[in-house]
């Protein structure tokens, strides 16, 4: 019980050094978009203002995984932080990772084959909530029912199949890097809401 409890301390320690020490910082920020009636949550300039008024550069919007909150990925500078826990849509700020974020204009798909927002969140539902399991886009070369029984087989289950050769799935975080063995699947990448244009 003391163990945990210092490495919790230390862990809290840690974070409020980054937040002081660190210029940039990778936050994610929980965030509260009522669905529509028909079920979809969809993100419009006004939904993104009060965040890019304050500074912030958006990285990646995904779902929490009981899908009732969003979790923008943002870049910070250390000195916005307070203003984002002052805004009402954000129920929490927690710490992705302290640095920059390297991905703003680069094709991931030519460099990786798993969405690096996705790499981030597998980490965040890992380390927070150990139980649950990602949102997970998988996009295939070809959909066939090996596909589902191979999902199957690392923990996960099929959301929805797609007409695109797509596949939406929750899976544990764990399983992400099993998935990428099977020479069908493409690309991982997380899900995102609608976004209003």
């Amino acid at each position: 019980m003391l163990v945990a409890l210092v490495a919790a301390s230390f862990a809290l320690t840690s974070i409020n050094t980054l937040v002081l020490n660190q210029d940039t910082l990778l936050l994610w920020l929980d965030v509260y978009i009522p669905c529509l009636p028909d079920g979809n949550i969809y993100l419009s300039s006004k939904d993104l203002s009060p965040f890019l008024d304050i500074g912030v550069k958006i990285a990646g919007v995904t779902f929490s995984p009981d899908e009732q909150l969003l979790w923008f990925l943002v870049e910070a500078h250390s000195v916005h932080v307070s203003s984002l826990t002052g805004l009402s849509m954000v129920q929490k700020v927690s710490l992705a990772r302290a640095g920059a974020w390297n991905w703003w204009d680069r094709n991931w798909r030519d460099e990786t084959r798993v969405d690096p927002l996705l790499g981030l969140v597998a980490q965040r539902v890992y380390r927070d909530f150990p139980d649950e399991k990602v949102l997970v886009i998988i996009n295939l070369a070809w959909i066939s029912s090996e596909i589902t029984a191979f999902v199957k087989s690392v923990g996960g289950e099929i959301v929805r199949v797609g007409l695109a050769e797509y596949i939406l799935a929750k899976l544990p975080p764990t399983a992400l890097n099993r998935l990428l063995e099977n020479k069908q699947i493409r690309t991982l990448e997380a899900e995102k809401p609608i976004i209003l244009r």
